[in-house]
């Protein structure tokens, strides 16, 4: 976070990763103002059937084990739209305040645009470590070999 502003910073990687998951054809159902987003867990069960019984159970609190409640709860992420502000109930967004999902929902509801660097990566990878290689070693490279 920097200082003064209860905004956390939003870094390179993880505009990349709200793009690409933005750009995907990610399942996502909206209700009032909330915007229910199938996890990467959810593949075999439709999203309107999962939504339906993450809120019964969460209602009813019928959970056999710890892990039924885990597969439940890890199933549905909840996107909160209030404002221009997005929240989300994930467990890096609960951790750091910051996930892709909000980040994402702000390209698609064009509230806010990523960087140009984002947009570099093609979809489906990763962005790689360390720093980019800067531009000007080509332009060397090309002027030498244009002198020889």
């Amino acid at each position: 976070m920097t200082p003064g502003t209860k905004e956390p910073d939003r870094t390179l990687p993880g505009w990349t990763a709200a793009y690409q998951w933005a750009s995907s054809n990610a399942k996502s159902i909206k209700r009032n103002q909330k915007v229910f987003v199938a996890s990467e867990s959810l593949q075999n069960m439709d999203l309107k059937t999962a939504v339906r019984m993450q809120q019964d159970q969460f209602q009813r609190a019928s959970w056999e084990s710890f892990d039924q409640y885990k597969e439940s709860r890890n199933s549905v992420w909840s996107l909160t739209v209030e404002d221009n502000r997005i929240d989300c109930n994930c467990p890096v967004y609960m951790k750091s305040n910051i996930c892709k999902h909000p980040l994402a929902m702000e390209i698609r509801l064009s509230i806010s645009e990523p960087p140009a660097q984002a947009k570099t990566v093609p979809l489906g990878e990763k962005r790689k470590r360390g720093r980019p290689i800067s531009a000007p070693f080509l332009l060397l490279k090309k002027s030498a070999w244009l002198f020889n």
